[in-house]
C-alpha cells in the first residue's frame, strides 16, 4: 500500500517465481536493440549472492535505518529482539550482532536491509529511474521512456531475498574503459582470467559462454565494479557464487539462472 519497495524487489505479490522468470526474460527481449552488436556493444547479466546479508547487519545501524520509515518505539522493538542472550541447556549465546532467523519481522528486515544494498550497487539516481515517479511508479522491468532506458549502462535489475540479477549494456568505449580499468589493478599477462570463470555445465558445449578473452575480462571487470561498490562490513558478493554472462558478437547466448530455471 505505501510502495516502499520499488518493482524490483521480489518475490512479490504481483507474480508467482515462473513468471517472474518469464518477466525478466520477456523485459531483456523488449529492451531497445538489445541484441544489437554490430560496433562492437556487449551485453552482461550478472547473476551474484549477497555473502552473510544476516549475519552481518548491525543492529545499532539497522535501528537508524528503521526510524526513518517506522515509529522509534517500533524500530525499537524490532532491533531489540534480535539483541539478546539465546539458552539452552547449558549453552548460551549473546547475539549483539546479526538477525536471528525467523522472529516475527525478519523477512520485512531482510527486504528492508537489502534495499539499502541495491542503492549502493545502482546509486540513487539509477535506482530513481528504475522505480520511476512516486505517483506513478514504473511496472517491473519497464520504463517511462526509451531515453530514461539508455541513459545508463545499467537497464535491469532485480533482488530475490539475497540474490542479485543485474542487466547492463555496454557500448565499445565503456567495455575498453572498464577492462582497462580491471586490468590496471588486476594485470593479467598470461591470459588467466579464463581460468576459474564459471560457467554454466547444464546446457552442451555450443550453448554456454564461449570464453573469449575479451569477454572474459568484460565479465571479471563488470563484477569487479559491482563488488567494489558494496562496503564488506555490509555484505559481499563471491566470484565463486556468481556467474556473469556476456553477449557479443562472438558469444551468441546470455545465460542465467533464477528460482531454479536454467
Amino acid at each position: 500500500k505505501r510502495h516502499l519497495f520499488p518493482n524490483w524487489v521480489k518475490p512479490a505479490d504481483t507474480e508467482p517465481p515462473p513468471i517472474l522468470v518469464y518477466k525478466w526474460a520477456q523485459g531483456i527481449n523488449n529492451l531497445q536493440n538489445v541484441w544489437e552488436t554490430a560496433e562492437g556493444e556487449c551485453n552482461v547479466l550478472l547473476e551474484a549472492k549477497f555473502e552473510k546479508l544476516c549475519e552481518k547487519i548491525d543492529l545499532t545501524f539497522l535501528s537508524r535505518l528503521l526510524r526513518l520509515i517506522v515509529d522509534h518505539n517500533i524500530a525499537d522493538y524490532m532491533t531489540a529482539k534480535n539483541n539478546v542472550t539465546i539458552n539452552y541447556k547449558d549453552m548460551n549465546h549473546t547475539n549483539t550482532y546479526g538477525l536471528i532467523r525467523g522472529l516475527q519481522f525478519s523477512s520485512f528486515i531482510v527486504q528492508y536491509y537489502g534495499l539499502i544494498m541495491d542503492l549502493l550497487i545502482l546509486g540513487m539516481r539509477r535506482a530513481n529511474e528504475i522505480a520511476g515517479p512516486p505517483e506513478c511508479p514504473n511496472d517491473f522491468v519497464s520504463f517511462q521512456d526509451t531515453e530514461t532506458e539508455n541513459c545508463h549502462p545499467v537497464r535491469l535489475y532485480c533482488r530475490y531475498v539475497d540474490k542479485i540479477w543485474l542487466f547492463m549494456r555496454f557500448d565499445a568505449d565503456e567495455t575498453r574503459d572498464l577492462i582497462q580499468r580491471y586490468l590496471a589493478e588486476h594485470p593479467d599477462p598470461n591470459n588467466e582470467n579464463v581460468v576459474g570463470y564459471n560457467n554454466k555445465k547444464c546446457w552442451p558445449r555450443d550453448s554456454r559462454m564461449r570464453l573469449m578473452k575479451h569477454d572474459v575480462n568484460l565479465g571479471r571487470a563488470s563484477f569487479w565494479d559491482i563488488k567494489n561498490r558494496l562496503p564488506r562490513s555490509l555484505t559481499t558478493v563471491e566470484w565463486e557464487s556468481s556467474f556473469v554472462s556476456v553477449y557479443s558478437k562472438d558469444n551468441p547466448n546470455l545465460l542465467f539462472d533464477m528460482c531454479g530455471f536454467e
